[in-house]
């Protein structure tokens, strides 16, 4: 419940608590930032990322060539993609999973302790850990850290700039709605980020 004199305040604000709010949350309060994650539900038990069969594609920089592996997925998403940013999460998801394994997430791995691919979502190089296991380990380890998660809160006004909604700019507040006392009560970060994006039969979180 959030009172509606209360006023919490972070270096950075997220909207969203699945697994890229709270990977999010991770990098910004391990580069010393004070941090709130803010989420609809309970983060640990809703969102996609919990009902998701948890696998994420990954790039094995042991065994994938960087230009074959970019190539197969331009052709494979019809081109339709940001080459610059795939690259960056190719040469970032070895990283991740190491660090998720390392925090209990124990992926499956092979006879040489490498982790092992399987088919995912339109694709065969996915590495699989419940999604639902995930997000609850995730949770606990936010509060260890010392992220502040508001749970059961509703965004209320969405983040824009100039006009434009806006998605890791600077903005002024972000007004909540908590969907229980149905009260409301202000954040405010100096950054701002949305860790979900809105589509058709969502709505913006």
């Amino acid at each position: 419940m959030i009172p509606k004199t209360e006023r919490l305040s972070a270096d950075v604000l997220i909207l969203g608590g699945g697994l890229a709010g709270c990977m999010g949350a991770v990098a910004a309060i391990k580069k010393g930032c004070t941090v709130i994650l803010a989420d609809k539900a309970w983060v640990g038990s809703s969102g996609e990322s919990t009902f998701a069969a948890g696998d994420i594609l990954y790039y094995d920089p042991e065994q994938d060539d960087m230009h074959e592996w970019l190539e197969r997925w331009n052709k494979a998403g019809d081109s339709m993609f940001d080459p610059e940013w795939l690259e960056w999460y190719g040469k970032n998801v070895h990283e991740l999973i190491l660090m998720l394994d390392s925090w209990g997430m124990e992926f499956e791995k092979d006879a040489q302790g490498r982790f092992k691919r399987k088919p995912g979502r339109g694709h065969r190089e996915a590495v699989v850990f419940p999604g639902y296991k995930m997000q609850k380990k995730l949770r606990g380890i936010l509060e260890k850290l010392g992220v502040v998660i508001v749970d059961r809160v509703m965004i209320t006004e969405l983040l824009t700039s100039d006009g434009h909604v806006a998605y890791g700019l600077q903005c002024p507040h972000g007004p909540v709605l908590c969907v229980r006392s149905e009260e409301y009560g202000p954040f405010h970060g100096r950054v701002q980020l949305q860790g979900t994006v809105p589509r058709a039969g969502h709505g913006v979180r």
